[in-house]
């Protein structure tokens, strides 16, 4: 099997695991944090370093894509949310 494949296809459905926690979550008026979002969808790495890592390597690339911006989550850091537009291709 083509390796490059493999690699695609699992990073998409990584992030569409993550789009589907966000949309859960959109709406609260605020953002969910690389951690928070590792814990709903079973990504985040426990023990060690860098335990939400893979979220964030994934949320950078859907920054990338337009799919999700930066927003200020409940305690005031900074956390993520879908953009309008891929809400509306989602609700």
């Amino acid at each position: 099997m083509n390796l490059e494949y493999l690699v695609k296809s699992g990073e998409a459905f990584l992030k569409e695991a993550i789009l589907q926690c966000l949309l859960k979550k959109y709406g609260s008026g605020y953002g969910v944090g690389a951690a928070e979002i590792g814990r709903i969808t079973g990504i985040f790495r426990k023990g060690g370093t860098m335990n939400d890592a893979i979220v964030t390597g994934c949320m950078y690339m859907l920054q990338q894509e337009k799919r999700v911006e930066r927003c200020a989550q409940k305690n005031g850091s900074n956390g993520w949310t879908l953009t309008k537009k891929e809400y509306t291709l989602r609700k």
